[in-house]
């Protein structure tokens, strides 16, 4: 997805450069790389279906599991849409198990 990102955004490619002799490194642009990784977050996470998973109480596993990406995705998405409070507000609604994976996710 993050590629897809790059081509359309029109990201400049990163090039490979010398740090010394015999050895070559890919150059790093972060804010492309940001950018690119947000996008890409988004579109596997629409905004209005995450909502509803996020208010509906749903854990960061059981979301993981029903969009099919990883929980460190599901967890940068409601990091990167301020929705913290509302993931912690509603899974505080659900009982002990749930609140020790809250406990886990906020201390990330």
């Amino acid at each position: 997805m993050e590629e897809i990102v790059h081509i359309h955004r029109k990201h400049k490619p990163s090039g490979l450069r010398d740090v010394m002799p015999g050895l070559r490194v890919r150059d790093y642009h972060k804010d492309q790389e940001t950018e690119a990784y947000g996008v890409g977050a988004a579109v596997l996470l629409p905004w209005s279906q995450f909502y509803h998973q996020l208010d509906a109480g749903r854990s960061v596993a059981d979301m993981a599991e029903a969009f099919d990406v990883t929980e460190a995705l599901i967890q940068y998405r409601i990091k990167v849409t301020a929705a913290t409070n509302l993931y912690r507000n509603r899974l505080n609604r659900r009982p002990a198990a749930s609140q020790r994976q809250w406990s886990s996710f906020a201390s990330k």
